[in-house]
């Protein structure tokens, strides 16, 4: 081949497919860090808006070939530029609006401590008794007979479900559905895809888990008095969750809330129950046992919470 001839002007078309491969390039990177979505627990909107946003990077990477490649000069060199163009592209636009990582401290539900296994409600609750299917009966029927029926509900027009609070013993007890927490848009599913977390009410501050909300309740009731009156805290307080159709009862502090308020209330509260830890006040056992308890709390997906369907 003469010097000549591999100087001669590249068609768009194979800049547009050389480009087209840089981009997908960075797809494959990207799918494999979503293991393929083979083991995901994103939604199927989710994921659909992730490929969408794929295919996006490819138009992407075949358009900054075609316009900023130039076309003439050696054709070895146009061909390793076009797909410089395309691989490069939706990375700089990645890198562009996408902030720094600060999921760091969102961990999946299976980070959650189960409490009923770590403390026994005998020396954990003021409440007194062991927790036994007979306890949880009474319970249940004392919150009846005591008029502590539901405070409201409501019913959602889209599906027909019930969302119910009480209150048992002082302590909010909620039972969630997926209306609770709040959706993201299709315009939303797309900042997530490109790293862009959307703001919505779907985080929680979870101390702990039980299968029996005569625990969840003893130990929240616990939870409040010690955190009771603490000016830095303001009017945080422990609250039971409960997934309608599950046997899980969650103890949190604070309801569902915006991520940075989520992580704000995890912060107050290891950082006061760290100051009772390694203060030098003395502490009884049983707040001992609450702080290092709180400690080991930690910010999770509400959605996570439901059951899987």
């Amino acid at each position: 081949m003469s010097q000549d001839s591999n100087l001669n002007a590249i068609a768009w078309g194979e800049k547009a497919v050389i480009g087209a491969s840089g981009g997908l390039s960075l797809v494959i990177l990207k799918l494999i860090e979503a293991d393929f979505f083979l083991t995901s627990s994103l939604s199927d909107a989710e994921i659909l808006v992730r490929y969408l946003t794929y295919i996006a990077y490819l138009i992407l990477g075949v358009m900054v070939a075609i316009f900023f490649t130039d076309s003439d000069g050696n054709k070895e060199k146009i061909r390793k530029n076009a797909f410089i163009s395309g691989l490069v592209a939706p990375s700089l636009l990645l890198a562009v609006v996408s902030p720094p990582n600060v999921d760091e401290d969102i961990n999946p539900t299976t980070h959650i401590q189960q409490l009923g296994e770590r403390i026994q409600p005998s020396n954990f609750s003021p409440l007194g008794a062991e927790s036994t299917p007979e306890n949880d009966a009474l319970d249940d029927d004392h919150s009846s007979k005591l008029n502590l029926a539901a405070t409201f509900s409501r019913v959602r027009s889209t599906d027909a479900q019930v969302s119910r609070t009480t209150i048992v013993h002082g302590v909010k007890v909620l039972d969630i559905v997926p209306d609770d927490i709040e959706k993201a848009s299709f315009g939303q599913l797309l900042l997530g895809a490109i790293g862009r977390s959307p703001n919505l009410k779907n985080y929680v501050f979870v101390v702990g888990k039980t299968t029996s909300q005569h625990n969840a309740v003893n130990i929240a009731v616990n939870i409040n008095s010690f955190i009771k009156n603490k000016r830095s805290l303001g009017v945080l307080h422990a609250i039971v969750m409960h997934p309608k159709n599950t046997n899980q009862y969650y103890i949190s502090i604070g309801e569902i809330n915006l991520k940075k308020d989520a992580k704000l209330i995890k912060q107050k509260i290891h950082g006061y129950a760290s100051k009772v830890l390694f203060g030098d006040k003395q502490v009884t056992e049983t707040d001992r046992k609450i702080a290092s308890s709180l400690l080991q709390g930690t910010v999770v997906f509400a959605d996570d919470l439901l059951p899987s369907v």
